[in-house]
C-alpha cells in the first residue's frame, strides 16, 4: 500500500478513536498445478466512508493499471481488494507486502515460496518468511502512533494450499479447506512457518501397476520354469 494512503489514513483514524476501524487482509491461494492467487484487502469501518469514500476511489483509479482492483463491502467494513493471478509459482514468487521498508524476510534463496525436494512423486512447497515489523518503533512515519496503532489495525495473513500441511507454526488453522491464517501485530517479529507436500498421484500410480506387471511377469517366468 502507498505511504501516500497509509499515513493519512492512519491519522485519520486516530482521530475518531475506533477500535479495529483498519483491517488489512492478505490471502494467497496456491492451487495443486502450481498456479496461484494473490490477494491484497484494505478494509476501513464504515463510519469512516464519508471521509475516505472519495480517497479510496481514487486509490482504485491509480491502482487499475497494475491489475484486478475492486471496491468491496465487508459486513462492516468497505473498502479495496487488489487480486493477481500467478501462472507459475516456480518462475514467479508471491508479491506479500513489503513497502520497500525490509520489513519482510523471506527464505533462505530470497523467495517467499520455495521447493526444498522435488521429484517425479511429489513436490516439497516451504514457507519461511517473517513480517518484521519491529523497525516501525523507530520509523519516523509510525513512531507516534505507538500504541495506538496496534488497536486501530487488524493484520490477517492468509495461504490456502492443496494438501495438509507436513509443519507449521500457524494455531489459528481450518482443516477442511486447507487454510492457515496468521495474525500480524505491529512493532514486533511475525514469523511465518509452513511446509507441505504435493505428490504427483498419476505418476505414482503408473510406477506401482509398472511394479505390479513386472512382480506378475516374474512369478509366471518362474511358474514355467
Amino acid at each position: 500500500m502507498k505511504k501516500s494512503l497509509v499515513f493519512p489514513l492512519l491519522l485519520l483514524g486516530i482521530s475518531f478513536m475506533l477500535s479495529g476501524c483498519i483491517k488489512m487482509e492478505q490471502t494467497v491461494v496456491i492451487n495443486r498445478d502450481n498456479t496461484a492467487q494473490y490477494k491484497f484487502a484494505m478494509l476501513f469501518d464504515k463510519r469512516l466512508e464519508a471521509y475516505m469514500g472519495p480517497e479510496i476511489d481514487k486509490s482504485i483509479e491509480d491502482k487499475k493499471n497494475e491489475g484486478k482492483v475492486d471496491k468491496i463491502t465487508r459486513g462492516d467494513y468497505f473498502g479495496y481488494e487488489a487480486t493477481k493471478d500467478i501462472k507459475d509459482i516456480e518462475e514467479n514468487d508471491i508479491p506479500v507486502l513489503d513497502e520497500g521498508e525490509g520489513m519482510v524476510s523471506f527464505n533462505k534463496d530470497k523467495r517467499f515460496l520455495s521447493i526444498v525436494e522435488s521429484n517425479i512423486f511429489r513436490k516439497v512447497y516451504k514457507i519461511d518468511a517473517d513480517f518484521n515489523l519491529t523497525s516501525l518503533k523507530t520509523h519516523d512515519s509510525y513512531q507516534k502512533l505507538d500504541p495506538q496503532m496496534a488497536d486501530m489495525f487488524s493484520f490477517a495473513f492468509n495461504i490456502k494450499i492443496p494438501e495438509k500441511a507436513k509443519s507449521t507454526n500457524c494455531k489459528n488453522i481450518n482443516k477442511e479447506t486447507n487454510t492457515y491464517s496468521w495474525d500480524i501485530k505491529f512493532f514486533q517479529s511475525n514469523p511465518i512457518k509452513l511446509e507441505w507436500v504435493v505428490y504427483n498421484y498419476v505418476n505414482i500410480s503408473v510406477a506401482v501397476l509398472l511394479v505390479a506387471l513386472a512382480v506378475f511377469g516374474l512369478v509366471k517366468f518362474i511358474k514355467k520354469k
